[in-house]
């Protein structure tokens, strides 16, 4: 078991009649290192049987859904600067 597993293995514990589950926190994906990681913690889990394949699905669907978002604004970066430079070499009034 490793750190990103305690989230799945925090849920499986039973808790006692009137205790209440602090909120977890959830590492931010804000790179593709970040989809990388919640995709094999996701898998990771799966096989070890710590979380339903159904969930681990809709999981992997969520992270993929932020892959594409990720994807996209770098896209529109790139984009961006690219135009800029293609104004640069066109000079002035062109």
């Amino acid at each position: 078991m490793n750190d990103d597993d305690a989230p799945y293995l925090a849920n499986e514990v039973p808790l006692p009649p009137g205790w209440v589950r602090a909120p977890q926190r959830v590492k931010r994906i804000s790179d593709l290192g970040g989809v990388l990681r919640e995709i094999n913690s996701i898998y990771g889990a799966a096989r070890r049987g710590m979380i339903p394949a159904a969930d681990a699905s809709r999981l992997a669907n969520v992270v993929d859904i932020a892959r594409r978002s990720l994807e996209s604004g770098d896209l529109e970066r790139r984009l961006k600067q690219l135009e800029a430079q293609l104004l640069a070499r066109q000079g002035p009034g062109a």
